[in-house]
């Protein structure tokens, strides 16, 4: 739970996916995105979200035997990836449930490590997610990877997820957490 004084002001999403709420006081697990001027008065360090990167070995079946280990628990997930390293893969998966995913996958035998990234809402089409990458760009930060969640955001690897947060949100960017 994060506490937040009285004249704190925190972005909350409601249950439509769009909109947001400004809300004051004491904010649960359904805060989704944080207005950076004010989150380190608050205490909130950072909203990057937590991604579960799977090592699958480049077998037929693979995939869906890993969507059936988190479908079995009725896991959501809201973003999806996939590398192919000749004999290997990884697989990135984003859920709002994270702990439980991550439980689902290991108890079917699944390598499972978590990293922390970031994640900014864009709008439909490229220009958004061109300014993304160019902002970052020009700032000299390296992505190692990126790629699109249905939840109309970009999701990013980078070496310091909290100072890319600060940027985007900078920017205009509004960064989310994995918490809807």
């Amino acid at each position: 739970m994060i506490l937040a004084p009285a004249a704190a002001l925190l972005y909350v999403r409601t249950g439509d996916p769009h909109p947001t709420d400004l809300r004051r006081g004491v904010v649960g697990r359904r805060i989704i995105a944080v207005d950076h001027s004010v989150r380190r008065r608050v205490g909130v360090t950072n909203v990057s979200v937590g991604q579960l990167s799977v090592f699958l070995e480049n077998k037929k079946g693979r995939i869906a035997e890993l969507l059936s280990a988190l479908a079995q628990e009725d896991i959501p997930v809201f973003g999806f990836s996939v590398a192919e390293v000749s004999d290997y893969g990884i697989v990135r998966i984003l859920s709002s449930r994270g702990a439980e995913a991550r439980q689902a996958l290991q108890g079917h035998g699944f390598t499972v490590v978590e990293n922390r990234v970031v994640s900014a809402l864009i709008k439909a089409g490229t220009r958004d997610l061109a300014n993304v990458v160019s902002i970052l760009s020009n700032a000299g930060v390296n992505i190692e990877y990126l790629y699109l969640t249905t939840r109309q955001s970009v999701v990013l690897r980078v070496d310091d997820t909290e100072a890319v947060e600060d940027l985007l949100s900078e920017r205009g960017f509004e960064c989310v957490s994995d918490v809807q």
